[in-house]
């Protein structure tokens, strides 16, 4: 009798660990939104329109929808996104200009500073610079920052209509 209210029990515990890693994976997918932008998640095929240089998320006019890859490594509290940039136009998503452009975004244990994500531990540094954000970008969006091609910046509050 025991035996089987142990088997039953792990039974139980294995579904619920399941169910609990589907919903985190289900969040790193479809996203999760909020108010608060520390707190939202972007789905991983987050919609933008684009015409040139410009990008909004929503529809306009005259622009272009497009994918933007968005890599929800962090789905915790708070967070936010770094984009990765590369001077490589194939495969970009669009153009900042001055021959940069936007591959893709990956979330980051951090929070907003106005539009600026600020990723723990990182504060008050120049993530540009920094060789574990290239190796981030790498990581995370594999087909177009092969080779850390791509670096990072914080500048993605525009999202969530930061002023």
């Amino acid at each position: 009798m025991i035996t089987d209210h142990r088997k039953a029990l792990a039974i139980a515990s294995l579904a619920l660990t399941a169910s609990l890693t589907s919903c985190k994976s289900n969040i790193a997918i479809e996203g999760r939104p909020d108010p608060d932008p520390n707190r939202a998640i972007l789905p991983a095929e987050y919609i933008v329109y684009t015409q040139e240089s410009s990008v909004v998320n929503s529809p306009t006019p005259g622009f272009e929808e497009t994918v933007l890859p968005t890599a929800n490594q962090f789905i915790g509290e708070p967070g936010c996104y770094v984009a990765c940039y590369s001077r490589n136009p194939q495969q970009s998503v669009y153009s900042v200009g001055g021959g940069i452009h936007v591959m893709g975004q990956v979330r980051v244990p951090g929070s907003y500073d106005g539009k600026i994500c600020r990723p723990q531990d990182y504060e008050q540094a120049d993530i540009s610079a920094e060789e574990s954000f290239k190796q981030l970008c790498a990581d995370n969006l594999p087909e177009v920052c092969e080779g850390n091609s791509c670096w990072a910046g914080g500048d993605t509050g525009g999202w969530f209509e930061i002023p």
